[in-house]
């Protein structure tokens, strides 16, 4: 690693403009605060990350375990360990948040990255899709694969994503609403599918297949009553959810235009409402496990701008959290307290009225006279996950081995992986800086020597590919 890649100077003029912005000893305290923060990124995890490219696949590797390793049995299955699609959707966001691609949190992946790589981009994600619309990582079985709902839904989702940003489309319709171009990867025309269902666990209305439970107003309600303990199992409960989300939205608007007399989004947030907690949580604590699954369910509410009961109790907790002494055994501890701060103020900004407004306006005045205080401790909590090459880890010994289920690393390897390392460092500096609302005034954590670098090894490695 060069010297150049430790320089930070090119930070200052920033902090000089967010400390005008806010004004004052505030400001400074602020400032102070942010700085002692982003003391612990440095410049190797620019090469990090992008030495998990594969530019002979076209994704990304989910961590060096993972790129140096060719196998890895699980359950009795020998799955091939190689790049996936989260990872790589969340390397490109990385990119697009850090400062390599130009203002963070403002600027596109594909402002940064080559033109070579848009093309394996696309040529890697487009053949994932399988004629029920759905995406699958070869690595595991589909029928594996289907049993893992909230990992399906979201491979399905970050993979329309990145190939809509690149330009390109799925090449068959989804359950997201996304629309298919029917073309192969070749641009040879596909014939349209027959609606077959899904080896007896789901049914489909026209061309795409929707899982069982979204077929009806009872299948739904069974689903969620059934399947479900969220007043103890929140946080997982929610990721499922939230990651479901998009097909149950549009799953919802193809049934009213069926002439449904009923809203599967009525009924999954009725279900949410009758289920909460009157510290405004699906749990009955207001600890780490409790905040963790107020972000994830909270975004079920978002997503179909609907105003959260108890928002007012639930976002204190997120705000007690964030300096609570409870000690984090995973990074999204850290991560989703300022995730659910942000989530929930938003949503009383939005859909709350003028009292919920007048309740933003006190959480970042809160958040503003006690700004130093917590993202020192911010800070201080990340690091026991920090890990070599400047990367992160899920929890403090080791990366996580499985990802919604599915295994992408040996268990209890001492490593930092692409989730963690972006969840400790732009994803949690945009929940920050959006919690404040100061997003136009972020703080770029890598400049022009980072891009420099970033690119070189990027076309290094295409080059001997």
């Amino acid at each position: 690693m060069t010297d150049s890649l430790n320089d930070f100077s090119f930070r200052d003029e920033y902090w000089k403009r967010l400390e005008e912005k806010i004004g004052g000893e505030e400001g400074k305290s602020f400032v102070y605060g942010m700085k002692e923060l982003y003391s612990i990124y440095d410049g190797e995890m620019v090469e990090w990350f992008a030495r998990l490219y594969d530019p002979t696949v076209g994704g990304y590797y989910y961590s060096n375990c993972a790129r140096d390793n060719e196998k890895i049995f699980y359950h009795g299955m020998l799955c091939d360990l190689r790049p996936d699609i989260e990872s790589t959707e969340q390397a490109l966001r990385f990119i697009a948040q850090s400062g390599l691609a130009g203002a963070p949190f403002k600027s596109k992946y594909t402002d940064f990255i080559p033109s070579w790589m848009k093309e394996k981009l696309r040529v890697y994600l487009k053949p994932l899709q399988d004629e029920n619309g759905y995406f699958y990582n070869p690595q595991w079985p589909r029928e594996f694969t289907d049993k893992k709902i909230s990992r399906r839904a979201r491979d399905t989702g970050r993979a329309i994503a990145i190939l809509e940003e690149i330009g390109s489309n799925p090449t068959y319709d989804s359950m997201t609403g996304a629309k298919g171009d029917y073309l192969d990867v070749s641009g040879t025309p596909v014939s349209r599918p027959k609606a077959t269902g899904n080896n007896g666990e789901s049914t489909a209305s026209g061309p795409v297949t929707y899982p069982a439970h979204l077929e009806n107003a009872d299948t739904f309600r069974r689903y969620l009553t059934e399947t479900y303990d969220i007043r103890n199992k929140s946080y997982s409960v929610g990721n499922t959810l939230t990651s479901e989300m998009a097909q149950i939205i549009y799953r919802d608007k193809v049934l009213k235009e069926s002439g449904a007399d009923y809203s599967l989004v009525d009924i999954l947030i009725d279900w949410l409402n009758e289920n909460q907690y009157e510290n405004g949580l699906w749990h009955p604590k207001a600890d780490y496990y409790g905040v963790n699954g107020l972000m994830k369910t909270s975004g079920c509410y978002g997503k179909v701008g609907r105003l959260m009961p108890k928002a007012d109790k639930a976002v204190r907790a997120a705000l007690d959290a964030i300096s609570t002494d409870e000690e984090a055994t995973a990074v999204t501890s850290v991560y989703n307290t300022w995730f659910a701060v942000e989530r929930v103020k938003r949503h009383l900004r939005n859909h709350g009225g003028e009292e919920g407004k007048r309740i933003a306006d006190g959480i970042v005045k809160d958040l503003i006279a006690t700004a130093k205080e917590r993202l020192i401790t911010t800070g201080e909590k990340l690091l026991p996950f920090k890990k070599p090459y400047g990367s992160f880890s899920y929890t403090p010994k080791s990366s996580a081995a499985r990802s919604q289920g599915c295994p992408v690393a040996f268990d209890g390897i001492y490593e930092g992986d692409i989730n963690a390392t972006l969840i400790c460092s732009s994803d949690i500096l945009y929940y920050i800086y959006a919690s404040y609302e100061l997003i136009d005034y972020a703080v770029p954590i890598f400049g022009d020597a980072h891009r420099k670098r970033y690119l070189s090894i990027l076309n290094e490695a295409n080059s001997k590919a």
